[in-house]
């Protein structure tokens, strides 16, 4: 809906997900929402897809209670949608689907990782490949260059696309910089705990006091 109402909004600007869970959806409806939206908008729709289920096992199984997060589960769901978006068939039960609506161009597939491995499935497949240096700070130039080595040319992709993702916070305040920074760090402990992202300001965590071993990972999660 968000995409939708940003597009709608805009003329040139491409506007995507960043991004779908995958296994969280049938790659069916994924197809079909995202058809819409590339016949509404042709060439400026992203589908950046993840793997990850986006937030606990509890939330996710409810989402999709087949959802065992399995690797190849995963590959499944990406060859289904290719069909899917692109009307092809290997002789399966997709012979006898139809992604609606018909559409005269595909939206830009994107791969989104914070680990490096979906490099390997971004280079199977022929999609674009965004590395997550915001979740992870290392291991991004790694992932980018195994997925260009092993970049199989796809229909929709004949050389490796890749980008990266970043948090950015602009301001000419310097106290409201180092506040921000602070609360990040904040935050990344909470998901690396398990925790929710409650709804958290810098009044609520000014008077913390870090222990050693928090202290080092908030210096390991800060951005190179």
């Amino acid at each position: 809906m968000l995409i939708a109402h940003l597009a709608n909004h805009t003329k040139t600007l491409r506007i995507g997900s960043g991004g779908i869970m995958l296994p969280n959806h049938s790659a069916l409806k994924v197809a079909e929402s995202f058809r819409l939206l590339e016949v509404m908008h042709p060439n400026r729709i992203d589908l950046g897809m993840g793997r990850a289920p986006g937030t606990d096992r509890i939330t996710a199984s409810m989402l999709n209670p087949s959802n065992n997060w399995s690797e190849q589960d995963f590959m499944e769901q990406l060859r289904d949608l290719q069909h899917y978006l692109h009307d092809t068939s290997d002789g399966g039960i997709q012979a006898k689907i139809k992604a609606i609506p018909i559409s005269e161009t595909v939206p830009a597939q994107w791969l989104l990782s914070s680990s490096g491995q979906s490099a390997v499935f971004a280079s199977h497949f022929g999609l674009g490949f965004s590395f997550a240096h915001f979740i992870n700070p290392h291991g991004g130039p790694q992932a980018v260059q195994y997925y260009r080595d092993h970049f199989k040319p796809s229909v929709d992709l004949a050389r490796p696309v890749d980008n990266v993702a970043f948090f950015v916070f602009c301001s000419e305040d310097e106290e409201k910089v180092r506040q921000q920074e602070a609360l990040m760090s904040h935050r990344f402990l909470q998901l690396e705990k398990g925790g929710g992202l409650t709804s958290t300001g810098w009044e609520d965590i000014k008077h913390i006091t870090y222990t050693a071993a928090e202290q080092e990972r908030i210096n390991a999660n800060k951005p190179e």
